[in-house]
C-alpha cells in the first residue's frame, strides 16, 4: 500500500516538473545568479501543547525572473504528532509581486500513531504589503481505526493545512480548501504582519 502511495507521489512529482519543463521557454541569455537556499525554523509553546518546525527551500533552476524549487518541511510535537511536506513549486516576478504555484505530498502521523497521506496543491501571490495563498487538499488515506488507549469524544484537529476528525474510534483525513490572507501595517518605525 505504501509503495503504491509513493509511485502516485512520483509519478505526480515528475507530471509536475514536465508540464514546467514544457511551458518553459529556454533562456537566450546567460544564466544569472541562482536565489539562495533559505532555511527556517519555528518554535511555537503553547500551555497544552508545543510544536517546532523547521522548513528547507532550495531552488534548483532558475531563469531570469522565475525559479524553481524544493521545499522540505518537518513539524513535530510535543504531545506526540508529525508531520513531513515535500514539495515543487515555481515563482514568478511580475509588477513587482512574486506569482506561484506549489504541490506537495503530506505524510503526518498524529498523536494516536495513525499515519496519513495527502497532496495539497496551491496558489500564491506575494507582494511588499499583501500576501494571499489558496490550496487544495486532497486525502490518500481513509479511516483508520484508534488504540482503546488514545479514544475520546468527537474533535477536530488541524495541522497547517492536514486536517483529521476522530469521531466513533476512528480517524480520518479530510479533503477542501482554504485561503490564506497576510497584511502588512507601519506602526511608527515598526512593520506588524497580520
Amino acid at each position: 500500500m505504501l509503495s503504491r502511495k509513493l509511485s502516485i507521489v512520483f509519478i505526480f512529482m515528475v507530471f509536475i516538473y514536465g508540464a514546467v519543463q514544457a511551458n518553459t521557454p529556454t533562456p537566450k541569455t546567460t544564466q544569472t545568479k541562482m536565489f539562495p537556499s533559505v532555511v527556517e525554523t519555528t518554535i511555537k509553546r503553547g500551555q497544552n501543547r508545543s510544536m517546532g518546525e523547521i522548513s528547507f527551500l532550495t531552488p534548483f533552476k532558475q531563469q531570469s525572473a522565475k525559479i524553481h524549487f524544493f521545499n522540505y518541511i518537518g513539524k513535530r510535537s510535543n504531545i506526540g504528532g508529525a508531520e513531513f511536506n515535500l514539495g515543487y513549486g515555481t515563482r514568478t516576478i511580475r509588477n513587482d509581486a512574486v506569482h506561484g504555484y506549489y504541490g506537495f505530498f503530506d505524510v503526518r502521523r498524529t498523536p494516536s500513531t495513525n499515519t496519513f497521506y495527502q497532496l495539497t496543491l496551491g496558489r500564491e501571490k506575494l507582494s511588499k504589503n499583501f500576501d494571499y495563498r489558496i490550496n487544495g487538499y486532497v486525502p490518500l488515506s481513509g479511516k483508520k481505526s484508534m488504540s482503546n488507549a488514545v479514544r475520546s469524544k468527537s474533535i477536530v484537529e488541524t495541522s497547517g493545512g492536514g486536517m483529521s476528525v476522530v469521531s466513533d474510534h476512528y480517524e480520518y483525513p479530510m479533503g477542501g480548501n482554504d485561503l490564506e490572507v497576510g497584511k502588512k501595517f507601519s506602526a511608527g518605525s515598526r512593520e506588524i504582519g497580520v
